[in-house]
């Protein structure tokens, strides 16, 4: 299986994980997103409504689990998610390895599985989330079609919602977008 492939599925399986007691169902879903202010890029990094982050990372081998202790921003004081995850394929990362607090996905036929379930994190850098989450937004806003982004809208009973993996947006540069002029929401002749 290929990293692509497992990011997809990783993606797939956050984007449908049911909500708990604890946790929201993901609002929105990224994959492979980064941002020049944060030393993580992760695999696959979702935002419930609440403001709750999701953060998977995907390993297709044992080498790059293990190299994985090595970067740098794994000995940080603060990381990205709320709850986090490794995602692989059976027999390469046994729940022993894990870092403390993280969860497992493992590949299971054609299916994945939950093996172990994070712990709710503390040491959350949330500077750095919103860092992604506005990169993610400055690409939707650039126009075309955003790869590697899922938003749920929500309804206001969220009775209902929907989805798409490529969001997709008129291809249009930034000089025909509409510019905010500091009315926005208030027709002309309206008290503000």
């Amino acid at each position: 299986m290929t990293h692509a492939e497992m990011v997809r599925r990783a993606r797939n399986w956050l984007w449908s994980l049911d909500p708990t007691e604890e946790r929201a169902r993901p609002a929105v879903v990224c994959t492979e997103v980064s941002s020049r202010h944060s030393a993580e890029s992760p695999d696959v990094f979702g935002v419930g409504p609440d403001g709750q982050t999701y953060l998977i990372e995907c390993k297709v081998s044992r080498a790059d689990f293990l190299a994985d202790r090595n970067k740098p921003h794994r000995s940080a004081d603060l990381h990205l998610g709320d709850f986090r995850w490794f995602c692989a394929p059976s027999g390469i990362i046994e729940p022993h390895e894990l870092p403390s607090g993280w969860g497992l996905i493992q590949v299971v036929g054609t299916k994945l599985q939950q093996r172990h379930a994070p712990q709710r994190q503390t040491d959350v850098d949330r500077e750095a989330e919103l860092a992604i989450m506005v990169s993610v937004m400055q690409g939707v806003w650039r126009g075309g079609k955003v790869r590697g982004v899922g938003l749920r809208a929500y309804s206001r009973t969220r009775s209902a919602d929907k989805w798409v993996w490529d969001t997709p947006l008129a291809p249009q540069l930034d000089e025909n977008y509409p510019k905010f002029n500091g009315t926005a929401g208030v027709e002309e002749g309206e008290n503000a």
